[in-house]
């Protein structure tokens, strides 16, 4: 047995805690190192690896790439009967044979805490496996377009662009909701998308954990609801489902959530779209003072 196996557990993970808090360049690598020095210290380095591996992978060179990589593998933990098409499209995982993403025994998932992802690290190339041309009608982008209000369809000239669009805020939905779903009560933080709100509301008993909310602001405002379809809604409504939301969990979870914010769509095509100052005052209200 190799000098650090002998280590008493406490200690391992004391040096390991070291390591993880410089979060300068080299301690990914240092951690990655250790996988490969055998199960048992794979198994304690992966908590510290895992915890928030999106801002981690996010901050060294070629993120982007890495990024999608590790998307891959955390997504790999999910039977591909269960995974939505468009993830199954996206990240190829229909394409290539399971064992060849994951090693056999790490349990990737369930070690993350840290689910924020923020939007723009989907941008330069992180959705490489698609292209504009290749996006065609689909049930998931037709849905998404029924839920834009006709005036705002009309100011794309190129159709082509704005399903690109709604694929890039679909892969974003599902993929956050994917991943969440078998881990919901150990997440420290998370990204909402606003257009899936009501599905993160009725687990909201299953966040005991969580501190801090950033809602993706994919909803694109109609101010005439009653006369399009039921699933488009209008700004007041879409902010009143935000205040809700951390209402709710302030009264379950007293204390818990510390900061809940907004952020623009994958795609940017609801850029501009804000939680209404009187929202935000609400929000303000309903949390611990910072």
């Amino acid at each position: 047995m190799d000098p650090l196996s002998r280590l008493p557990l406490e200690c391992l993970q004391h040096i390991l805690q070291a390591v993880a808090d410089k979060k300068n360049r080299s301690y990914l690598a240092h951690l990655a190192t250790l996988l490969r020095v055998n199960r048992y210290i794979a198994s304690v380095t992966l908590p510290f690896l895992y915890h928030d591996p999106l801002k981690a992978v996010s901050s060294v060179n070629r993120g982007d790439i890495r990024t999608r990589a590790l998307l891959r593998t955390l997504l790999a933990s999910t039977p591909v009967a269960d995974l939505h098409p468009v993830l199954s499209f996206e990240f190829e995982l229909d394409t290539i044979a399971r064992p060849e993403l994951d090693i056999p025994g790490f349990d990737y998932i369930h070690n993350v805490c840290n689910l924020d992802i923020i939007p723009s690290q989907f941008h330069n190339g992180m959705l490489e496996a698609t292209s504009e041309s290749r996006i065609k009608e689909t049930d998931y982008t037709l849905k998404r377009l029924d839920s834009m209000p006709p005036a705002f369809i009309e100011n794309f000239q190129a159709k082509e662009s704005l399903l690109w669009c709604c694929h890039q805020d679909v892969v974003f939905k599902e993929l956050v909701w994917t991943l969440a779903t078998p881990i919901l009560e150990q997440l420290e933080s998370l990204s909402i998308p606003l257009s899936d709100i009501t599905r993160y509301r009725h687990a909201i008993d299953r966040l005991p954990r969580l501190e801090h909310v950033r809602f993706i602001l994919d909803v694109i405002y109609d101010n005439t609801p009653a006369d399009g379809p039921t699933d488009r809604i209008c700004r007041d409504d879409a902010t009143q489902a935000i205040v809700q939301f951390v209402e709710e969990h302030t009264r379950v979870f007293r204390g818990r959530l510390k900061t809940a914010e907004g952020a623009e769509s994958v795609s940017g095509i609801s850029r501009g779209n804000t939680i209404t100052d009187d929202a935000q005052q609400e929000i303000y209200r309903l949390l611990p003072p910072i």
